[in-house]
């Protein structure tokens, strides 16, 4: 409607931000796929499009996107960090895992910087929220707390997006918890996964010294 040229300067200056975009949703689909395989529960998972006016805080990011976003992007970069010392132990050729490193840096950064109303005094009350919520300590020891008939530990821990005065310490400990209704067999794989990473940086360590 408008020629060539109009739609190659309208569409050209989007890439970037459609690109940043699609790469998170690709991320929060593929989580989802991959929780439902592992557990055969098909639970929501967050896609990062709120409403374009309703601002987020960073706490509800953690709470929204850590599992399927914040943690494999740390556990990548750790990969990496294995890849490239290992790499030079050796004497080997690094590569640089641009595609790769960057995808992981848009899942970490894409929440904020999509978020509406970003001031600065936003920035600095969302940050000073994250804070507390991270060095928060709960107020009652979870095996001195007071339990309702028929309640597990989990279920009464503060450890809900819509709690303030939830922790990190509690959601962590909520999440392993979980855990034990998963199959044995499950977990047994999950350790000796986890055993082979041990195994892996105990190897590597000596190579940086």
């Amino acid at each position: 409607e408008y020629g060539p040229l109009e739609g190659i300067l309208r569409f050209v200056p989007s890439v970037p931000g459609c690109m940043t975009m699609f790469t998170f949703i690709n991320k929060s689909i593929s989580s989802a796929v991959s929780e439902t395989i592992s557990t055969g529960k098909a639970e929501y998972v967050s896609t990062g499009r709120p409403n374009a006016n309703t601002h987020y805080s960073w706490r509800d990011c953690y709470f929204v996107h850590s599992t399927s976003h914040y943690y494999p992007a740390f556990q990548v970069c750790f990969a990496y960090c294995v890849y490239y010392l290992l790499a030079e132990s050796y004497g080997f050729d690094k590569l640089p895992m641009l595609v790769v490193m960057s995808s992981c840096g848009l899942w970490l950064v894409a929440p904020i910087l999509f978020c509406p109303q970003p001031t600065v005094k936003t920035i600095i009350k969302d940050l000073n929220e994250f804070w507390q919520f991270c060095i928060a300590y709960p107020d009652v020891s979870s095996r001195t707390m007071q339990r309702e008939k028929n309640k597990n530990t989990e279920d009464v821990l503060k450890a809900s997006i819509k709690n303030p005065r939830a922790t990190l310490y509690e959601v962590w400990l909520q999440r392993e918890l979980k855990k034990k209704n998963t199959p044995v067999s499950q977990r047994l794989v999950v350790l000796i996964a986890s055993l082979i990473k041990l195994c892996i940086v105990v190897s590597v360590l000596p190579t940086t010294m």
